[in-house]
């Protein structure tokens, strides 16, 4: 095998069924299918059709059944297989963030670059940060770490324009060095970097210190040095600054395919994010035929079925039916985070609340990605403070009236965003990574010290294979 031969699908099949040891026509067997059907998806000789999602996961199966594999290697195998050519179908950015959902395992973070140079990305892991140069070519790096949190989600930041994809899992050293991938511990980004908050003040230490102690208990439990974890304890500070402007990252996305609906109050409706052919080339990427994709989206909401034709409809003119949550369910399913559309799911005008109470939004629970807020106030150049609760996180920004802001909905049982708004003042909420909006998914404080030093005990417990029994959301 070529070991500088560029990364498919096909190929990724090949290396998972040669590190197993069985041969393609054990497999075939296996599968009850004919040995040139593993030669053609291993060859990709019909394109990624050749091998569909279904038969990825019956070939985990037949590997787990011989005992070959393990359930980690079997999701590390799909996961891999479906992200292998978002190089191809989605656009570089230079800033990515996941979310990923509990139950904690072993999970990883692919890097990958098309510069012929090396390139340089930030991991963030809740306070912990380090660089990392992506090598060039198609392996790229895969960071491992053992467990994780839901929440904070982790982030990654490219020197210029790069790819991320996320998956569940543990991936055999052999298969990344058949692969052409370089391999890193995510245990690795303890201590490399300086911290992002500023030290605690005297009092703020005093109040802490019964949690610092238990902190160096843990340290001590897993070998590691205080004084790689004390600086960071800046981040148990909960918030009491005052509303600041916006400091967010505009959010990256693809050109807009439609103009964005609004209704006649100029409050967001809907906006196809991605054109039918792009749409299209997603789908298959993922390995799923619309039928398939049709099942997937409907499984998420079974009471409003989405049929075949009308994903049929949607990548051949671009018209996206009124069926509730249609983009947002193909959105879970094709794994674009939020790119590929976006929905409104709440109107104060048909949630009218009283003066003295805030607003509280629930969004479709299986979703994890961007939601976005556009608060409305009474004149065009009116300004507020908007103060948003979520679970023991808190956020206080300055805006003014129709800005869009964006920030992440890490897990499937999320308790409501409760949003603080004068009043006076409406809101329109949705799900989708709107265009235009700015990015206040960081600088979210803890409400409490006790939330906080969860915090930093979720994040060390997930880098060194201690899952936590309870995890911070949303």
């Amino acid at each position: 095998m070529n070991e500088h031969e560029p990364l498919s699908p096909g190929r990724v099949l090949r290396v998972w069924r040669e590190y197993t040891g069985l041969s393609a026509a054990e497999l075939a067997r296996g599968m009850h299918m004919q040995r040139t059907a593993i030669s053609n998806w291993e060859r990709n000789l019909r394109g990624r059709k050749a091998a569909s999602l279904d038969n990825v996961k019956r070939m985990a199966a037949v590997l787990q059944e011989r005992q070959l594999l393990r359930t980690e290697h079997a999701a590390a195998l799909e996961g891999m297989w479906r992200t292998v050519s978002t190089t191809e179908v989605l656009p570089g950015r230079p800033v990515w963030f996941h979310n990923f959902p509990e139950p904690p395992g072993p999970v990883w973070v692919w890097l990958r670059s098309k510069t012929e140079e090396k390139q340089c990305a930030v991991l963030q892991i809740g306070p912990f940060d380090r660089e990392f140069a992506v090598p060039p070519g198609h392996g790229g790096l895969v960071i491992c770490s053992p467990t994780s949190v839901p929440n904070p989600p982790l982030k990654v930041m490219f020197q210029s324009h790069g790819w991320a994809d996320f998956g569940a899992g543990e991936i055999p050293l052999e298969v990344t060095a058949k692969l052409g991938i370089t391999v890193v511990d995510a245990v690795s980004v303890i201590g490399q970097h300086a911290p992002r908050t500023p030290p605690l003040e005297a009092a703020d230490a005093h109040e802490l210190k019964p949690g610092m102690t238990a902190m160096r208990r843990l340290t001590r439990e897993f070998k590691l040095r205080w004084s790689l974890l004390e600086p960071h304890f800046g981040d148990l500070r909960p918030s009491h600054r005052s509303p600041q402007a916006l400091d967010g990252e505009s959010v990256v996305t693809l050109s807009r395919a439609t103009p964005a609906g609004t209704d006649d109050r100029g409050a967001l409706t809907s906006q196809l994010l991605m054109t039918g052919e792009q749409i299209r080339a997603v789908r298959d990427a993922r390995g799923l035929s619309r039928s398939a994709a049709a099942r997937e989206a409907t499984h998420y909401d079974p009471a409003h079925p989405i049929p075949e034709k009308a994903l049929e409809k949607l990548e051949t003119t671009g018209r996206v039916p009124p069926t509730p949550h249609f983009l947002a369910r193909l959105d879970t399913v094709y794994q674009t985070d939020g790119r590929l559309g976006i929905e409104r799911t709440f109107d104060s005008v048909a949630h009218p609340r009283s003066a003295d109470k805030p607003y509280i939004l629930s969004f479709p629970n299986y979703w994890q990605g961007h939601i976005w807020l556009q608060p409305r106030g009474g004149a065009p150049n009116e300004t507020c403070d908007l103060e948003l609760r979520w679970g023991p996180w808190q956020r206080r920004v300055r805006l003014s009236s129709q800005s869009v802001v964006t920030t992440r909905k890490a897990t499937t049982d999320a308790p409501p965003l409760v949003a603080y708004l004068p009043p006076g003042w409406h809101l329109t909420a949705g799900i989708g990574a709107v265009p235009t909006a700015l990015d206040v998914n960081v600088g979210w404080r803890p409400v409490s010290f006790a939330a906080a030093r969860q915090l930093i005990r979720d994040n060390i417990n997930s880098i060194l294979r201690r899952p936590s029994a309870h995890t911070h959301k949303p």
